[in-house]
């Protein structure tokens, strides 16, 4: 299952289905935000609904699908499309 993002802003409507990003980029966009804020963990503790600013709510979100979506590719590797056993 993929997770698809809906972000609608003053520049209009723009859709991020984090199943079509490739493991590399995955891992860039990660990396950018550990050097950025350190561990996810720390953030999402730092993290007041009431209190912090819309911005870091689209951080938030964009980081969580970013981790699910490794995540969910670690669980379930591709399998190759046709069988390695030789027939009889």
């Amino acid at each position: 299952m993929s997770r698809v993002v809906i972000i609608s802003g003053t520049e209009g409507e723009k859709r991020i289905d984090y199943s079509t990003l490739s493991p590399k980029e995955i891992a860039r966009k990660v990396g950018a935000y550990q050097k950025q804020y350190g561990s996810f963990r720390r953030f999402l503790h730092d993290y007041d609904c009431e209190f912090s600013p819309p911005q870091d709510y689209m951080t938030l979100i964009d980081w969580e699908s970013l981790l699910a979506e490794q995540k969910a590719r670690k669980r379930s590797p591709e399998r190759p499309s046709t069988s390695t056993r030789k027939k009889q």
